[in-house]
């Protein structure tokens, strides 16, 4: 077992159990589809101990778009009230952020369109908000949250999306998980 997990599960026994789960989830993925996934990925799954597969297909359902004749996450993705923003870069990203932020639009943002009303915190600036790893690695927290209260990779990805618990959510949260799914079988 590999020491730094030892270490965490004396803090939280549940962790190894955790740990399984997505080590038996990822079992499923075939290990050259693995090899397609960006490393800043593999990484930040790693260091927060969510399944990678999981983690790309969020960012392909959130940002992604075609670039060069593929479909690729976009790093300066932006969704703003609604209106889904492909920035050509960080700068014109950032500038439209502040814009909407100033505006009191909701803004969604980055490879993992994280939310800046509900999770702006998890950053020390709108700028830092839009760096691939930084964004990759709030997302990888939130769907990790997510995971300790459900203890299921799929309905962590639902509540990802909208973690409401009326109808309307779980609705949304549903086509959301599905939406995700869909990604996730066509590239593992």
């Amino acid at each position: 077992m590999n020491p730094y997990l030892m270490r965490s599960c004396l803090v939280k026994p549940c962790l190894v159990k955790k740990w399984i789960a997505g080590v038996t989830l990822m079992q499923s993925v075939a290990a050259v589809a693995l090899e397609d996934v960006p490393v800043a990925y593999l990484i930040v799954a790693k260091s927060h101990q969510v399944p990678v597969d999981i983690l790309y297909a969020i960012a392909m359902a959130e940002s992604g778009t075609h670039y060069r004749g593929e479909r690729v996450p976009w790093p300066w993705a932006l969704n703003i009230d609604g209106q889904s923003v492909f920035c050509e870069s960080q700068q014109d990203a950032i500038h439209r952020v502040s814009q909407a932020i100033r505006n009191r639009q909701s803004v969604d943002i980055g490879l993992m369109q994280v939310n800046w009303r509900w999770h702006g915190q998890r950053f020390a600036t709108i700028d830092e908000s839009l760096v691939p790893i930084k964004n990759l690695s709030a997302g990888a927290t939130i769907l990790y949250e997510q995971f300790e209260q459900t203890n299921d990779w799929w309905e962590a990805v639902a509540r990802y999306h909208d973690p409401g618990q009326d109808a309307e959510s779980l609705d949304s949260a549903q086509r959301y998980r599905e939406r995700v799914r869909q990604y996730w079988r066509e590239w593992f």
